[in-house]
């Protein structure tokens, strides 16, 4: 069973959703501008990109649509 389309959804969703076809999201990156990195990510942001890693788990990479430059 491949990795299910959670690009889009909501950090919270994309977790079910793994956790339902089995897969371990081992860690989670968050992408922003220079001055919103140290903001940290949260339940509802939204994943943009999956990467694969050497540990046959995968990371995800999230923004926060929330944020205001």
């Amino acid at each position: 069973m491949g990795i299910p389309d959670i690009i889009g959804f909501t950090l919270r969703e994309a977790r079910e959703l793994l956790a339902s076809a089995g897969i371990d999201a081992a860690d989670v990156e968050i992408t922003a501008p220079p001055r919103r990195r140290g903001a940290g990510w949260h339940d509802n942001c939204r994943v943009v990109r999956i990467k694969a890693e050497d540990n046959g788990k995968i990371a995800l990479v999230v923004c926060d649509p929330c944020t205001e430059g």
